[in-house]
């Protein structure tokens, strides 16, 4: 079984890779956004906005993730101190 310290550093693995999966995301959103308004076809309209729905749907799972991630680093921190 991996030590404390070890277990600690694959949880904040996960956790950079919820963040960043989150920024890819909220990135991808801003340029949908922006290309939003300059759609003047209500069939290009539909589909960017379910392509940004798509993606905030995706931050909220990121979300999640990153939740469970931080609990599970927090508990693994605590073992460092109480071993």
């Amino acid at each position: 079984m991996p030590d404390p310290a070890s277990r600690l550093s694959a949880q904040l693995w996960n956790i950079r890779t919820s963040v960043e999966a989150q920024l890819r995301c909220l990135t991808d959103v801003q340029q949908l956004v922006a290309r939003f308004n300059d759609l003047a076809l209500t069939e290009s309209r539909a589909t960017e906005k379910a392509k940004i729905v798509d993606h905030l749907n995706a931050i909220v799972k990121y979300s999640t993730a990153l939740d469970v991630a931080i609990i599970k680093a927090l508990r693994e921190a605590d073992g460092l101190v109480t071993g």
